[in-house]
């Protein structure tokens, strides 16, 4: 009866593993453990090794260690005071050498030194945000009044042009209907 329990027990924590295993392995966000005074790499998965372009364990560590040193360092006091890091997005490059930027929160497992890692690549997301704040930019240099409604008529995008044409700056029309900021002060005065 207890060796049936014993295995019944051990089926479980197998079971158990398999799963964790399945969900780290199979994960589009890169995953990782590392021992947090040395960043020495124990476990991975193939996510984060294609996302800084390494095949190997050996390779990805290359990669971890060439983590900008500022970086590595906020993130080990991070670790050792609070336990966690959220968010912190480094600038770092493949292996290759291709710029790219990633999002690093990790959080320590108390037991053994280590701490558990997501990373994300948040490349093309900085470019499509630069890529906006340049239109912007180029819109805020327009003569003609340019401005952005939502589907209920308020303005999420109001150009200098704007300002200029209907007196009330970006900052007053931020989210205020665009029927009273254009016919406001024309009521009674026919």
């Amino acid at each position: 009866r207890v060796g049936q329990l014993q295995r019944a027990k051990l089926e479980e924590v197998s079971r158990s593993e398999e799963k964790y295993r399945g969900l780290f392995d199979n994960s589009l966000a890169g995953i990782l453990k590392f021992k947090i005074d040395d960043w020495t790499i124990l476990d991975s998965n193939a996510a984060v090794r294609a996302m800084l372009g390494c095949t190997t364990q050996e390779e990805l560590q290359e990669c971890l260690l060439r983590l900008p040193e500022p970086a590595r360092d906020s993130i080990f006091a991070s670790l050792t005071r609070n336990g966690i890091v959220e968010q912190y997005e480094i600038r770092t490059s493949r292996r290759s050498g291709e710029t790219i930027h990633i999002l690093f929160s990790a959080r320590t497992v108390v037991c053994d030194g280590s701490a558990q890692a997501v990373v994300l690549d948040v490349t093309e997301r900085n470019r499509q945000i630069e890529k906006i704040k340049e239109q912007r930019a180029l819109l805020d240099h327009a003569q003609d009044a340019i401005l952005v409604i939502d589907s209920q008529g308020r303005v999420t995008y109001w150009n200098s042009g704007a300002e200029l044409m209907y007196g009330w700056t970006k900052d007053e029309a931020d989210g205020r209907q665009l029927n009273g900021l254009l016919y406001s002060s024309a009521t009674g005065n026919c």
